[in-house]
């Protein structure tokens, strides 16, 4: 068994056993991350999710979480919010239960206007993304991917090198997102160092031969990652991540791959 490989297999089992879930909700969770991209079909499903990484982004999940649904009723609907005027903002940042973050706020009013110059131009999203060859083929990343990739890295705001690559991994392209919490996981592991050039393409590169070797999806690659470091997903809302608050008495990458948190003293 390839290292990658047994990586992948240790850490799934790490949580599986430390998850607060179940055998069987375990298992229905992880069933939904497999489907998660067939939830993008209509042009609201793929502004949302542009609403949901924007607000993500430079926050921890768990605060966004809990306020998301009151953000998604007040901004979800992009032929509304494109017409948002400062006022309107203003009233928005005054409301309770949601985040209220002018920038963030402004900049998914820009990009509402940017979604709907996209609507106006092929007829839906889904026809924009298909006019890059994209049909959430599973296992495929090409050239015509990596121009989808930097026109949407180029038209929207919020939507940086890494988001990006969270906005298609969502949808279905094959990649992961690599965020920090999942960098630093693997520098615990030795698979990564430092800062070295192209690191996150390295770290993309190993989601994708994770997902190549045990024949799962690649958005369950990278939800069981990022778990691992982070919580908040697979039963561990409510109870620290096993890495780095918990390594030698849970953890079975320890002592075989890892001998500690080394990332974070880096």
């Amino acid at each position: 068994m390839s290292d990658v490989k047994n990586i992948y297999r240790l850490t799934y089992e790490t949580l599986k056993d430390n998850s607060l879930l179940s055998e069987a909700e375990f298992n229905e969770q992880i069933e939904c991350w497999r489907n998660y991209p067939n939830k993008f079909q209509n042009n609201d499903d793929f502004f949302e999710l542009l609403i949901e990484i924007t607000f993500y982004s430079g926050f921890r999940s768990k605060v966004v979480s809990e306020k998301l649904n009151e953000i998604k009723k007040s901004l979800g609907n992009y032929q509304k919010v494109k017409d948002c005027t400062f006022e309107d903002v203003e009233i928005f940042l005054k409301k309770g239960g949601i985040i209220a973050n002018a920038s963030k706020v402004c900049l998914t009013i820009l990009n509402a206007r940017k979604f709907d110059e996209i609507i106006n131009k092929f007829g839906s999203f889904k026809k924009y993304l298909q006019s890059f060859n994209f049909n959430g083929t599973k296992g495929v990343w090409n050239e015509d991917i990596e121009r989808l990739y930097e026109d949407i890295k180029r038209r929207f705001y919020y939507l940086g090198e890494v988001t990006t690559y969270h906005f298609l991994m969502d949808i279905g392209a094959f990649c992961i997102k690599p965020d920090r919490q999942i960098i630093a996981l693997l520098k615990n592991l030795g698979k990564v160092e430092g800062n070295e050039r192209g690191l996150n393409q390295k770290v993309i590169d190993i989601g994708r031969e994770m997902a190549e070797e045990t024949g799962e999806e690649i958005r369950v690659v990278d939800i069981v990652l990022v778990t691992m470091r982070q919580g908040d997903a697979l039963g561990f809302e409510s109870h620290p991540p096993v890495c780095p608050n918990q390594c030698d008495n849970k953890c079975k990458l320890y002592g075989k791959y890892c001998s500690g948190d080394k990332a974070t003293r880096r």
